[in-house]
């Protein structure tokens, strides 16, 4: 934990990895402690390395196909409300633990994240959510001995709740369903073969002629900015 204070990025990272590790033999001592990342009560000032340690937790669990479901209660509702955290490396994280969290117990946690993106109010946690399943979907295809099929978790109408997000008012949460989208042709391409025609061909086509232009004033000189384009170039 003391290594989380000091200046050097590459000795946090390593405090993390050890303390994820750690976490995995001794649980019940360690999970309350990389816990604090997920507190909804109090910012912890090393929220981030925290959740570094979660996520190396989880993925270890997750190789090693170990079951996690006695934690999921105490993991998943922090998770779920850093989704929306205004930080980008904070969301990362966290879509990284849940993407993990669904190759062992996807189909426990699918209908709680799904319910997430009925908040039209709440852009980044469907960014997170869509990023969730874009991790999910690669890690998924990664592991030979998966015994969770991909089937019982992404059913029809949910691929359909998700695909809605292409449509999404916000550019980014646009932008991270396009990639997931993406991820779902490359890796499991039955899930989403039959909604190519209907649900997605026609936004992309649509996607791939916008374009959102404004002009930024710097002073000595304009410049012209197209927030459309990374969503072109996702598309």
């Amino acid at each position: 934990l003391s290594c989380f204070g000091g200046e050097q990025e590459d000795i946090k990272m390593a405090g993390a990895f050890a303390l994820g590790h750690l976490a995995v033999g001794n649980v019940s001592l360690y999970l309350p402690t990389v816990l604090q990342s997920v507190d909804t009560t109090s910012q912890h000032p090393h929220q981030y390395f925290l959740l570094v340690a979660l996520k190396e937790m989880i993925m270890v669990y997750a190789n090693l196909n170990l079951q996690f479901l006695e934690y999921i209660d105490h993991v998943l509702p922090g998770l779920i409300v850093h989704c929306k955290s205004e930080e980008e490396g904070v969301r990362s994280m966290v879509s990284e633990c849940i993407g993990a969290l669904l190759i062992m117990h996807g189909d426990k946690i699918i209908e709680p994240l799904l319910n997430v993106l009925e908040n039209l109010e709440d852009k980044f946690s469907r960014r997170s959510i869509s990023t969730s399943i874009r991790h999910f979907l690669s890690r998924h295809a990664q592991k030979v001995d998966c015994s969770l099929s991909i089937q019982d978790v992404l059913t029809s109408s949910r691929i359909d709740s998700l695909l809605s997000l292409l449509s999404d008012s916000d550019l980014e949460v646009q932008r991270s369903a396009l990639l997931m989208v993406n991820a779902a042709i490359r890796h499991q391409a039955d899930l989403i073969r039959g909604k190519l025609r209907e649900s997605v061909i026609p936004i992309l086509f649509n996607i791939m002629q916008f374009k959102q232009e404004r002009v930024v004033d710097l002073g000595p000189f304009k410049h012209k900015v197209d927030d459309g384009l990374p969503l072109r170039k996702a598309a």
